[in-house]
């Protein structure tokens, strides 16, 4: 999205400069599946997989431009481009249409709202929008690919495909099983490493410790009793380092798994 357009779009009858500021190319027997964007066209015909220099325009554009069905025009992008407006789609259904994630179809542009206020990112109205091949598009416009849509033969597979994309390539993929569509995606997490993690560990050792000096302040009379009947200091000592042993265990796992799952729960 730019403040400026992206080009100007004229016809060879009138010398008048028409705006536009987004340009959306497509593989158009894809897209028509996909989407239904050829049920858009409303005069005309929809574009072709091998058409060449061929658009799409909204009527009010073609309005504003003076062009005609089948009208050959210029579209100056940097370098002017001989282009054939071969179809007319409607405007109100084209503001309405979805892309296939939920979010809008059109693509976007940016509109100054004041000396002091940074600039609004705005959907183009259609009567700013070229639809053409993604071929002509990324050739002569340089357009960014924003979707790309794939037709899987087993439908089973496309769960744990949509996954390994999100998992591996940080994507978000949506994919359908025939009945619902769903969303893979990698959302927010917080990784907590190294030094991180050293202080509460520090005082998870420190409180095992301080139980276990606690526990052998108060079996001091036990400890005389042992003596007493004979036990060595260390056989002594293997006890209390068995129940320090134990408490850290048992604390340590059941912290681990708290702490792994609790997010989910949460």
């Amino acid at each position: 999205p730019q403040l400026a357009p992206l080009g100007f779009l004229y016809a060879p009858s009138t010398v008048q400069r028409t705006p536009f500021y987004g340009v959306v190319g497509i593989q158009p027997s894809s897209e028509a599946e996909i989407t239904g964007i050829n049920s858009l066209v409303v005069n005309g015909r929809y574009l072709m997989d091998d058409d060449e220099n061929s658009i799409l325009i909204s009527r009010e554009l073609a309005v504003s431009a003076g062009v005609e069905i089948n009208e050959s025009i210029t579209l100056d992008y940097g370098v002017p481009r001989q282009v054939t407006v071969v179809g007319f789609f409607d405007s109100n259904r084209f503001r309405s249409m979805k892309d296939i994630d939920g979010e809008e179809y059109s693509p976007s542009k940016l509109v100054e709202m004041g000396q002091d206020s940074p600039p609004l990112k705005t959907t183009c109205d259609p009567s700013e929008v070229v639809v053409m091949t993604l071929k002509d598009a990324m050739e002569g416009y340089g357009v960014s690919l924003s979707r790309v849509d794939l037709l899987i033969e087993n439908r089973q597979e496309s769960a744990l495909f949509a996954r390994e994309l999100a998992l591996g390539q940080g994507l978000s993929v949506w994919y359908s099983d025939g009945k619902w569509v769903y969303e893979a995606v990698v959302a927010s997490y917080l990784e907590e490493r190294g030094s991180f993690i050293f202080i509460p560990w520090l005082i998870v050792v420190l409180n095992v410790v301080m139980t276990e000096l606690n526990s052998i302040f108060e079996c001091r009379k036990e400890v005389a009793t042992l003596s007493a009947i004979g036990l060595n200091p260390s056989d002594i000592m293997g006890l209390f380092i068995a129940e320090a042993a134990v408490i850290g265990v048992l604390g340590g796992g059941l912290g681990f798994l708290l702490g792994t799952g609790n997010y989910k729960l949460m």
